[in-house]
């Protein structure tokens, strides 16, 4: 007598029983990766436009100015990178040079990554601005970010960057790009 090769009732169950077994149990690790790409991406953004204005400044021997604009809350956006260049290789006079030679828009980019705050926190009424030999200063003072230990002439500039989710939540990593005196960022979690 012939056997027929298809499949009995019981192996199939069997087979979708230890399917959703394996879809349950790496979900959340899918889920966790997924939500720690995205952080990862929008953070490598930010590092993106600031090696792009240490390279800028120093290939063309003029000054380019970064700013930073949080977001604006619910209606507004997620934050923003402008790099301006100015027409020498001063921090000075922007408007003259080439506006918005590169804009990051992380509404648009990574819409649930959102620039939450600057360290020192009124770095965002001003600008930082990249020399062509390297130095990273205020464009408002002309001056090095100040340091909150007075033994140190020159701090660093952090932008803070966070995952929030279409409910409102928020993760608790938090991560901060460093922008040091030197120009050479690093990435800070908290």
């Amino acid at each position: 007598m012939k056997k027929n090769g298809g499949f009995t009732l019981v192996e199939i169950l069997m087979t979708v029983v230890i399917f959703l077994v394996l879809l349950v149990v790496t979900f959340p690790a899918v889920v966790n990766s997924l939500k720690q790409r995205e952080i990862v991406t929008s953070t490598n953004l930010f590092l993106d436009a600031v090696e792009f204005a240490r390279v800028q400044a120093a290939s063309r021997n003029r000054a380019y100015q970064m700013v930073v604009q949080l977001n604006a809350g619910a209606e507004g956006t997620n934050g923003t990178i402008r790099l301006n260049e100015g027409p020498t290789s001063a921090c000075l006079n922007f408007g003259a040079g080439l506006a918005d030679v590169r804009v990051v828009d992380f509404s648009v980019e990574t819409p649930n990554i959102f620039i939450i705050g600057s360290t020192p926190e009124d770095l965002v009424l001003s600008s930082l601005c990249f020399k062509p030999d390297g130095r990273v200063l205020r464009v408002d003072t002309q001056m090095p970010v100040a340091s909150p230990d007075a033994q140190y002439e020159a701090g660093e500039a952090i932008y803070s960057l966070q995952r929030r989710t279409m409910d409102g939540k928020t993760d608790p990593i938090i991560h901060g790009i460093v922008i040091p005196y030197n120009g050479v960022p690093r990435v800070a979690y908290r």
